[in-house]
């Protein structure tokens, strides 16, 4: 009789488990990281010197000695390696004698009406586009009233090239100053002279796939139609925001860093980032986004429900030349929370934010705003917990009445 009851038992605990088993409802998650990498722009220009002889041009050489009323082909040419700029020439002359007059600006041939002298600039009046060169003059007439007596003067003139950005800067060709009191810095970086190529704009979205269960990003830098970025630039773009799925999804947005460097971590903190879900502003502070290293919520989600998640990258206008060419990254972590059919198990989902440094956070937080975290496997809810627990007490109990009989009976 007792090997009976305890068939009984087995059985009743073994269905009870497989009853408890399949009536958890399941949570699924999913989350999916975009690095977005942010470039600084550049302003770099080549100053060489050409001449032409019998129609054919070359690089300038110093002729070994000129007579009087020669004409001295000698064409400086200014190219421009970086962004879209404007540009500005000095001329100084030096001469071996201090007796004898040397070479004057009036001596100078060819500048053309491109170009406006300002005090003691000629200021170029069209911006210089990427990749293209501008010569600022053709050459240099030797007064035809010298005589012996400037023979074995060295004579030397010296070109001061400056460029400052056309991005969020217009000159005032009518003012004393057309440049105002901008500082002009030494250029201190050296590049490889690769002109950039525009990428045509993408539009970016962030998708929870239904049928999938998982979330989508596309493209895979969020910060991609930027381009480069230079001082004073404010760059704006939007993401899709959508879902898929049969049931109401909760997606939500943080940032992580990965690894960079000193000058890096700097970069981003010189920068400003706006970031705002339908109107309603999320953050405001710089591109390293300390704060939103915990998820924040971009809403719930219905069947086919779409938003519109907006942001803008700006650079301060005092930005430095030493800040020039210099990249960093931030990922941007979405991930989604819902509840599947009681069906069954659910499938475990892993998030696919390999370089993101705050995994551990995700799956070791213990909520946001009050709410439980967002998960990478399948929980247990607690009703069902309940409900298995009190069938489990009330087998207990039948248990010890089955007992109770039985010991009368034998």
């Amino acid at each position: 009789m007792k090997k009976n009851i305890y068939k009984i038992i087995a059985v009743g605990a073994a269905a009870l488990a497989i009853l408890g088993f399949s009536g958890t409802y399941a949570s699924f998650s999913d989350s999916v990281t975009v690095k977005n990498r942010i470039v600084t722009g550049d302003i770099n220009i080549t100053l060489k010197e050409y001449q032409k002889k019998s129609g054919k041009e070359t690089e300038y050489k110093n002729p070994v000695e000129v007579l009087p009323g020669d004409f001295v082909s000698k064409i400086p040419r200014i190219k421009n390696m970086g962004m879209p700029c404007w540009i500005r020439t000095k001329l100084s002359f030096q001469n071996s004698s201090t007796k004898e007059e040397g070479l004057k600006e009036e001596y100078i041939q060819g500048i053309s009406k491109d170009w406006k002298k300002i005090g003691e600039y000629y200021y170029y009046t069209k911006i210089l586009e990427s990749g293209k060169s501008t010569d600022f003059f053709a050459g240099i007439t030797i007064p035809a009233s010298w005589t012996e007596v400037h023979k074995g003067q060295k004579l030397q003139i010296s070109i001061q090239t400056d460029a400052i950005q056309a991005a969020n800067f217009t000159p005032d060709f009518q003012a004393m100053s057309p440049w105002g009191n901008q500082t002009i810095e030494k250029c201190i970086h050296e590049t490889n002279g690769k002109i950039q190529c525009e990428l045509d704009n993408v539009k970016l979205s962030v998708k929870f796939n239904g049928d999938a269960q998982k979330l989508l990003a596309v493209p895979d830098d969020f910060f991609r139609n930027f381009g480069e970025i230079m001082p004073g630039d404010m760059k704006k773009d939007t993401i899709s925001i959508s879902n898929t799925d049969k049931k109401e999804v909760e997606l939500l947005f943080y940032t992580g860093i990965p690894n960079q460097t000193k000058e890096q971590t700097a970069l981003l903190e010189k920068l400003s980032l706006s970031v705002s879900m339908n109107g309603k502003s999320l953050y405001k502070g710089n591109l390293k986004a300390s704060s939103l290293g915990k998820p924040v919520s971009l809403g719930k989600f219905g069947t086919n429900a779409k938003g519109t998640l907006e942001f803008s990258v700006s650079a301060p206008s005092d930005l430095k030349n030493t800040e020039a060419l210099r990249d960093a990254s931030v990922n941007w972590i979405f991930a989604v929370k819902g509840k599947e059919q009681e069906n069954g198990l659910s499938p475990s989902v892993t998030p696919s934010n390999p370089e993101n440094p705050s995994a551990d956070y995700e799956n070791s937080q213990k909520g946001y705003n009050g709410t439980s975290s967002v998960k990478t496997g399948d929980e247990t809810p607690v009703l069902p917990m309940i409900i298995l627990l009190i069938l489990s007490v009330g087998t207990g109990m039948f248990y010890l009445i089955i007992r109770k009989k039985g010991d009368k009976k034998i």
